[in-house]
């Protein structure tokens, strides 16, 4: 494996071609997006089932999209933002990937990578929520730092992808 700080190097210069950034910071805007939707998905299943208007119900849905921010807290609205980041730079380097190998004919090499990228990306926000479905979100209470692993370890696998996405990128596109 390449040295961090080539691979940091690397994703400096990937970053400054073709709308990386930006395609990067909108990837994570939409896995926000969701992972606060899906946080409290249960308070918006009830407000469309209700008989109010349309524009009623869209009204209500924002303030509860807007008021997400206020129940995570500043520390796991950080959190999840970083996560967020990390899921798009993550997810735009397997995009770039398999346009590249689709355009060379290798398109078969990588894909396990890339969908095992996509995978590991997860935030803590989904993974309370699903817990909660599954029943099990008060084994999550009792946690020693109260969900705070969930996040670590999430921006963990999430680094540890990026890493991997890199190398993968420097071997496959030959870039030095």
């Amino acid at each position: 494996m390449k040295h961090p700080i080539f691979l940091l190097g690397i994703l400096i210069q990937e970053s400054k071609q073709r709308n990386f950034l930006l395609k990067s910071i909108l990837i994570g805007l939409i896995y926000l997006i969701f992972a606060l939707i899906l946080f409290d998905y249960r308070t918006y299943e009830s407000v469309i089932s209700q008989g109010y208007s349309f524009a009623a119900k869209l009204n209500i849905c924002w303030i509860i999209f807007i008021g997400s921010f206020s129940i995570l807290g500043i520390r796991d609205s950080i959190l999840v933002i970083i996560i967020s980041l990390l899921f798009g730079v993550n997810l735009e380097l397997v995009l770039r990937k398999l346009k590249f190998l689709k355009k060379r004919g290798g398109l078969h090499i990588t894909f396990g990578a890339g969908l095992l990228s996509l995978v590991a990306a997860g935030c803590a926000s989904c993974g309370l929520s699903f817990a909660s479905v599954l029943g099990i979100a008060t084994m999550i209470s009792l946690l020693p730092f109260h969900g705070l692993e969930l996040y670590i370890l999430s921006i963990l696998i999430l680094l540890t992808s990026l890493l991997a996405n890199l190398q993968t990128l420097v071997v496959v596109c030959k870039l030095k």
